[in-house]
């Protein structure tokens, strides 16, 4: 057989190695990594499961009372860019402060693509336009609760 042929022949028989392995371990992933069925509840359960979390005690640092969380709770958000902070919803009132890319604010209320913020260090309020500014998560739900009074 001459050398090429025999190199062909290799090549071909390594290429159809390389595609049984390839398909093999994208088997053997799928199976790995396809959702359950098991793992889901049935209803009946998952209903169980409600009456019984509402017979425990509950707690706004671990956000189990969604109440009490809601009235703890403080939005923030995140200077992307310098932005006016304005006496109004509207770029017609007078700006109050120019707020620089970074800052975290504290959100009082919405009004459309307004954001009604208030300055954590002194407690300064004014409105930002909604595309300067994006949603910040707090470290824990215990920095949300931080108002909450312990008994």
């Amino acid at each position: 057989m001459h050398h090429t042929a025999k190199y062909a022949a290799f090549s071909s028989l390594l290429f159809v190695v390389a595609c049984g392995a390839s398909a093999f371990g994208l088997s053997v992933a799928g199976k790995l990594f396809a959702p359950q069925a098991s793992s889901e509840r049935p209803v009946a359960q998952t209903a169980e499961m409600a009456r019984a979390t509402q017979s425990r005690p509950q707690s706004a640092l671990l956000g189990s009372d969604p109440e009490r969380v809601s009235a703890a709770r403080q939005d923030w958000v995140e200077v992307v860019d310098s932005v006016n902070m304005r006496q109004g919803p509207s770029s017609a009132n007078a700006v109050i402060k120019v707020q620089l890319a970074g800052t975290k604010l504290r959100v009082a209320s919405r009004d459309g693509k307004w954001v009604e913020v208030v300055e954590p260090k002194t407690g300064g309020t004014g409105w930002v336009f909604d595309d300067y500014v994006k949603p910040v998560a707090p470290a824990s739900r215990r920095a949300e609760a931080a108002e909450t009074a312990i008994r």
